[in-house]
């Protein structure tokens, strides 16, 4: 059995500030926090957490004589309380959280009979049972924890016999069994945590090294490390806090630093970083005390606690003004390239974003978000968000500067493997800011329109009546005021090709047929292609003339035996 000095401690110091009888909280009762139905117990230092939209399970906590094993359920929806099945074990100072399953894990805590506990146990709402879970490494109470993302569960902090602890520890539903995570940068007990709206767990305020603290601490699960947050607007320890539906976190009550149970509020604000004290205070001062937004986040309730005058069942319920999440741009501000596409998104689901771009305060007539927007000049651009019956969004803006984008090859020019006198085809694909303009080389040379070559400085290069020596690689220089880029190499093959020398029709017979064309030719009647140009220069002297048909003839009659071979 581990020694109960750590619980009889805290118990005596809570017992004699409430006997203090501190007078009422002279705050103004806000219109906001509403007093609903009482537990049919006061108890403190209890544990909740969300069951679904409409129930939040309370569990464990002590009246300041017994602890208790009991467990109770809020209906937001009829305003009752009901009965659930009890723990197996009596506690307080301990904690609780929902499962990615629907189950409600209790961890630790601290009993009048054994001291601090490290057993855990799990309650599965669908058979009213508790079943016994892994237990910790370390014994540990008045701690905090919250479920991940990933649907492990972080527990940091809290105290034992030993002294106050800044150890981590991290539980897997799936395999029931504890890992140790990384060390806060300091000793806590007595704080707060909650999951932050981007995946993030903060720890909130408490006895940090042994005093009374404002400070945060934030867990990345994705980096698992700490890291220094925002710190409170007031000192205040053995408080409560949830996160809302808009991301925002509400803490509750809490002892001051004169052992005062506050009524003020203070709010995180993700989007700011910061803290502020809200407008509006709960009806009662209390501490030790247990807070869970329901599941869809859209309520807030504040259960138990000890107020001015000793352990509380009163309870209260917050309905927050949500506000929208401001519009968060897929690009930042600055300099990006004339063209670029900047689409704009708001966590909060449902909403209508509103845009300008002439840097105007835009307003819910403004245009309507549908598309992304094209940065083509110098633009600022600012956007609100607005769901329905939330508040609208505060104002996103950002000022982009449109500069010249170098071009950019999206369809490279592709090798070519050509027959002697057939026609070659180089063409490029390319993006970027206009004007563009192009320069084809052969072998790193530049190419030039003339001869069988056109389209030299153009998007398609043409070479007619390819020749072995058209044989290369081709490469296009695509260059606007922003720079250049050069294509991938393309290579031109030119294959020979066999033809009979006076055979002008291609019928593979010389015959005065051909002879024919060449008279043709001669006569202006027709135009010789360069295959024909080619076979029915007989005489390989260049020309094709009146020399080269009678040559034909006499073959065809037999007066000469063969013309030149073929090539």
């Amino acid at each position: 059995m581990r020694k109960n000095k750590f619980a009889s401690l805290f118990m005596i110091i809570v017992m004699i500030v409430i006997s203090i009888n501190f007078p009422m909280n002279a705050s103004a009762a806000s219109p906001a926090w509403q007093n609903k139905a009482s537990m049919n117990v006061a108890r403190q230092l209890l544990a909740s957490a969300p069951l679904d939209d409409h129930r939040i399970f309370i569990t464990g906590g002590n009246d300041g004589m017994n602890h208790h094993a009991s467990t109770t359920i809020y209906n937001l929806t009829t305003n009752t309380w009901s009965a659930a099945a009890s723990m197996n074990k009596a506690r307080f100072s301990h904690a609780a959280v929902r499962l990615s399953d629907g189950k409600i894990l209790v961890i630790g805590g601290n009993s009048f009979d054994v001291g601090v506990l490290n057993s855990t146990e799990t309650y599965n709402p669908e058979t009213n049972t508790w079943v016994q879970s892994a237990a910790m490494s370390v014994h540990r109470a008045s701690h905090a924890a919250v479920t991940l993302p990933s649907g492990k569960v972080i527990v940091a902090g809290g105290g034992n016999d030993d002294g106050d602890l800044n150890s981590t520890e991290i539980y897997d539903p799936i395999t029931n069994t504890w890992s140790s995570g990384p060390d806060m940068g300091a000793t806590r007990k007595e704080h707060s945590a909650v999951l932050l709206d981007d995946g993030r767990v903060m720890v909130i305020g408490g006895m940090v090294n042994g005093g009374m603290s404002k400070s945060t601490e934030i867990y990345d699960p994705a980096l698992n490390s700490w890291s220094a947050g925002p710190s409170l607007p007031t000192f205040r320890y053995v408080m409560a806090a949830a996160t809302a539906e808009d991301g925002r976190v509400y803490v509750t009550g809490g002892f001051d630093p004169n052992y005062m149970p506050l009524t003020s509020v203070a709010v995180y604000d993700s989007e700011t970083n910061s803290w502020t004290l809200d407008s509006s205070s709960t009806k009662n001062g209390r501490l030790g005390h247990t807070s869970s937004a329901f599941l869809n986040g859209k309520t807030i309730l504040i259960a138990g606690g000890a107020g001015n005058y000793g352990p509380m069942n009163s309870t209260e319920v917050l309905e927050p003004s949500l506000r929208t999440y401001r519009p968060q741009a897929s690009i930042p501000g600055g300099d990006v390239p004339k063209g670029t596409m900047l689409t704009l998104a708001s966590k909060s689901q449902g909403a209508i974003i509103y845009y300008t771009t002439d840097g105007s305060i835009p307003t819910t007539s403004s245009t309507v978000y549908s598309g992304p927007i094209q940065i083509n000049q110098t633009m600022t651009v600012k956007a609100i968000a607005k769901k329905e019956g939330w508040i609208e969004s505060r104002v996103w803006s950002e000022s982009y500067t449109a500069t010249a984008a170098p071009p950019s090859i999206d369809t490279q020019p592709t090798d070519q493997t050509m027959t002697a006198w057939e026609n070659a085809t180089f063409t490029v694909v390319a993006t970027g800011d206009a004007p563009l303009s192009y320069q084809w080389k052969k072998n790193g040379n530049d190419l030039i329109d003339g001869g069988n070559i056109s389209g030299a400085t153009t998007a398609t290069l043409n070479i007619r009546n390819v020749q072995a020596e058209d044989a290369g690689g081709y490469t296009v220089v695509v260059t606007n005021e922003a720079g250049n880029t050069t294509s991938n190499i393309a290579t031109l093959t030119v294959n020979p090709v066999a033809y009979l020398f006076g055979d002008g029709n291609g019928d593979g017979l010389i015959t005065p047929a051909d002879a024919l064309i060449v008279y043709q030719d001669i006569a202006g009647k027709s135009q010789l292609t360069p295959m024909q140009q080619a076979a029915l220069d007989v005489n390989l002297d260049g020309i094709v003339d009146d020399k080269d048909a009678q040559l034909i003839i006499k073959k065809y009659i037999g007066y000469i035996v063969s013309l030149p071979v073929t090539q």
